[in-house]
């Protein structure tokens, strides 16, 4: 569906309201469409991204309820993985898997929420321009360069590894075959000598 999110986790945060007299943690998320992450950072209540279980009133088609899942799904990984204090983890190719960029850009680009490859090549240019670095737009050329050389490698391997799987299934039909061959050849009976060699009844 054209209308469910495509977003990018950027962090969280806990909160304490005080309920009762007792200070209750409350878990924010941090997230910006995967487009403009710079420009369209959003801080949401956690127990507002879950998607209830039950169906939500009013809701045409089911299209609410199938985005906020589709939301979550994005969201869930990342904040368990936040929770059990590990790093969030990245959707996409790594800025330090990219040989094309230094350590100092890479330093410059995480400090602005971007950690893929992926997010440098569909930069804006409104997001391009709030990032300090020279050149950005050949950045994202590049990046788009190297995403499309990477498909295209990937692409090249399965068409590699899928003629190779047929070649092994011709291999083993032929062998099959000539096995049937010799399973379905008459055969003739012991002592029997082939039918050339028979003696000529009129000359004995």
């Amino acid at each position: 569906m054209s209308d469910l999110p495509t977003i990018r986790v950027l962090g969280f945060k806990t909160e304490y309201k005080v309920s009762d007299g007792k200070p209750k943690p409350v878990d924010w998320v941090l997230y910006a469409p995967i487009s403009a992450p710079l420009t369209m950072q959003t801080w949401a209540r956690i127990s507002d991204m879950m998607p209830p279980e039950r169906d939500i009133n009013n809701d045409d088609e089911g299209k609410k309820l199938a985005f906020m899942r589709h939301r979550w799904a994005m969201i869930e990984p990342a904040y368990l993985a936040w929770k059990q204090g590990n790093d969030i983890p990245v959707d996409g190719t790594p800025l330090s898997a990219w040989a094309g960029i230094t350590p100092e850009q890479v330093r410059v680009l995480q400090g602005q929420g971007i950690r893929t490859v992926e997010e440098i090549a569909k930069m804006t240019d409104g997001a391009a321009a709030k990032v300090h670095l020279p050149n950005v737009r050949d950045m994202i050329k590049q990046a788009r360069l190297f995403l499309e050389s990477a498909d295209a490698a990937v692409a090249a391997q399965k068409a590699a590894q899928q003629d190779a799987r047929i070649a092994d299934l011709e291999e083993k039909l032929a062998a099959a075959m000539e096995l049937l061959e010799q399973n379905v050849k008459p055969k003739r009976g012991p002592g029997r000598p082939p039918k050339e060699d028979q003696p000529d009844s009129e000359a004995a």
